[in-house]
């Protein structure tokens, strides 16, 4: 089970995040490196990911198809649900 209350998480972090597929409705975990954080109206609102893979599916057709012509992909502080472990050096 997840926090009810999002953990902060920080750029250059990897993380674990959810996809929902506009066009199917269905979700997908994906991984990524978090760009930058967003703000709205001065208040943290999300996260810009970047090195966007979905390592369990085949939905990166899909997404990137979806995200075609768009800015930063920024999803809201929920679709992050954990870091993930970091590669040994």
């Amino acid at each position: 089970m997840y926090p009810t209350t999002p953990e902060v998480f920080h750029s250059g972090q990897d993380v674990e995040f959810h996809w929902t597929d506009p066009e199917t409705g269905n979700t997908y975990p994906g991984e990524a490196r978090i760009k930058h954080m967003h703000y709205e109206d001065g208040v943290l609102a999300g996260y810009a990911l970047d090195k966007i893979s979905f390592p369990e599916s085949r939905v990166e057709e899909e997404f990137f198809h979806a995200r075609s012509n768009a800015g930063d992909f920024i999803v809201p502080l929920s679709a992050v649900v954990r870091h993930l472990a970091s590669q040994p050096s």
